[in-house]
């Protein structure tokens, strides 16, 4: 599998990506979330598109792990867009051919793009957040993810308080017919209560989730890229 390693140029910051080349035009694009122990994500999203045979996108945002500019949680979903863009653009890789897969806050980007109406293609939120009350996340949490940020945690807890809950009766209406939801049934950070408060009737239909998982799927990557493997073939 060839990987190809670069930078995407925006207004707001050159973002880094990793590109592994399949024999398909279809890529699938992946969003992780915040900073933190999720490189075995990475590696279920690697195993898909091999089996698969597409393309594989994975890119960090402005201000993380070699990407410049400066972080912002609020203009994520933006880089998001911008490489939607690029793909089009540069790559000539149409919006049909695109399927992204954002995990956790990578899921809200998603969301709130596609809410938006700012991008269009399918797409998998995978235990993503949805609105900042009534969630997991905690002060012990901030201070990790900050520390591997190297900005102060009441900086990046600021940024958060600041994201708006997903409006579940745009999504209704924007939603892709190809939208997919796939949450953790223990998830610590996101309770089943948690989203059932949320959906609409439309996201309801497209919700699944995998059993025995927390946060983190450890301990059933197998059974998560089973998951994943039967809704992105399903939707290819």
């Amino acid at each position: 599998m060839e990987i190809q390693e670069a930078t995407i140029p925006t207004p707001n910051g050159e973002l880094k990506y990793r590109l592994t080349q399949g024999q398909s035009h279809q890529t699938l694009i992946f969003m992780h979330g915040l900073p933190g122990p999720s490189l075995h994500i990475r590696a279920v999203v690697d195993r898909l598109v091999e089996r698969l045979g597409w393309n594989g996108l994975s890119f960090h945002y402005r201000g993380c792990w070699g990407s410049t500019g400066e972080y912002a949680l609020t203009k994520q979903h933006e880089d998001y867009v911008a490489v939607c863009g690029w793909l089009k653009e540069v790559r000539k890789i149409p919006a049909p051919a695109q399927m992204t897969l954002g995990y956790s806050m990578g899921g809200y980007n998603l969301l709130r793009a596609l809410s938006e109406g700012r991008v269009a293609g399918k797409a998998i939120a995978l235990a993503p957040l949805t609105r900042i009350e009534g969630c997991g996340i905690d002060d012990a949490f901030f201070e990790e993810a900050s520390g591997l940020l190297e900005m102060p945690p009441v900086k990046l807890k600021s940024q958060y308080a600041l994201l708006p809950a997903i409006d579940f009766a745009k999504v209704d209406k924007e939603i892709s017919p190809l939208l997919s939801i796939l949450t953790a049934a223990e998830d610590e950070l996101f309770s089943e209560d948690y989203y059932q408060q949320q959906f609409h009737e439309k996201a309801r239909s497209k919700w699944t989730s995998v059993p025995r998982a927390n946060h983190l799927f450890e301990g059933v990557e197998k059974e998560l890229e089973e998951g994943l493997f039967r809704l992105l073939s399903t939707t290819n």
